[in-house]
């Protein structure tokens, strides 16, 4: 793909790629990072357009909006999407009670996911 591609809005005005969605609250991800946007451009989730294993999923991460297209991310991988230090646990939000996800651990990625950031315990 060309970078003319990959800067210009989709043909379904989904905005830049590379860039979290949801008003410009925040940085974008970093370059080559796996999962991020900016692999591809134009076609939302289920337009037939795209192969399945480059359909994007559109996640929260702290309120942030960020488009991937990975089908499995690790803790890890989500966190440093999303510019979370390392030593902060990462949770996915459910019904009943929110997921850990250790950095290590793997998830299936798809639209809507919602992901937050809880700061390490300080006791004292």
């Amino acid at each position: 793909m060309s970078n003319d591609d990959k800067n210009e809005p989709g043909a379904h005005g989904q905005g830049r790629a590379g860039a979290p969605q949801g008003g410009g609250r925040g940085g974008q991800p970093s370059p080559g990072q796996p999962g991020t946007a900016g692999q591809g451009e134009g076609h939302g989730v289920g337009s037939g357009n795209r192969p399945p294993s480059e359909q994007k999923h559109r996640i929260q991460i702290d309120d942030k909006e960020y488009e991937v297209v990975a089908k499995e991310m690790t803790g890890a991988q989500i966190k440093a999407l999303a510019s979370i230090p390392a030593g902060y646990q990462l949770f996915l939000e459910q019904p009943g009670d929110d997921r850990q996800v250790a950095d290590a651990s793997e998830v299936k990625m798809h639209s809507n996911m919602r992901f937050y950031a809880v700061p390490p315990a300080t006791f004292g």
